[in-house]
């Protein structure tokens, strides 16, 4: 399974998978946000989930893009 590294790789050359985060944002609970990890392949540290989990209004609200 890919790393929270890899997502950062992909997103780089990937910009569909990062929009496709942003369109579903924000998750309800750190589980749905895992589990949309787990189903693009992913496997996210539980410090790494916190942090994106609690920074998520910032991707909302950000007005420029915004690279992990």
């Amino acid at each position: 399974m890919k790393t929270y590294a890899d997502f950062i790789t992909a997103i780089t050359t990937q910009p569909a998978l990062l929009q496709e985060l942003e369109s579903i944002l924000p998750f309800p609970d750190q589980s749905a946000l895992q589990r949309w990890f787990i189903d693009k392949g992913y496997q996210i540290g539980d410090h790494d989930l916190q942090m994106l989990y609690d920074q998520q209004n910032s991707l909302l609200d950000a007005s420029e893009q915004v690279n992990y």
